[in-house]
């Protein structure tokens, strides 16, 4: 009985893996009818990178390399000018809206976090 559910695990893994590598196949097929066609590879690219919301205006153009199948970003981020100058809370009381004004050093860690999410967000 043991042997037979050894069994069992072991057809079912074969089947996963067989599975998973005709999807794979499947996946680089298509990816690979897109990038070789222009109109796709553009509409797709753009549909993807439209889809995203940014907090600030930023703006995201794009060239593609064919002979090595590379993407480059040109990512046009906002200014440090376009952050908060105050950071709101409310006291622990709940009665009263605190107002504190940022720091240089801490608008310019704000601003670095800000730039490093935006690079993220692209790569992913």
């Amino acid at each position: 009985m043991q042997n037979e559910y050894h069994r069992d695990v072991k057809d079912t893994e074969e089947e996963n893996r067989m599975r998973g590598s005709r999807n794979d196949a499947e996946l680089q097929s298509m990816f690979a009818n897109i990038l070789d066609n222009s109109d796709m590879r553009d509409a797709y690219i753009t549909a993807a990178l439209s889809s995203i919301e940014f907090p600030k205006e930023t703006l995201v153009d794009y060239t593609y390399d064919i002979q090595n199948y590379t993407l480059h970003l040109d990512v046009d981020l906002p200014e440090i000018e376009m952050l908060p100058e105050c950071i709101y809370s409310i006291t622990k009381t709940g009665k009263k809206l605190s107002v504190k004004k940022l720091s240089k050093k801490a608008k310019q860690h704000a601003y670095a976090r800000h730039v490093h999410g935006i690079i993220l967000v692209l790569l992913n």
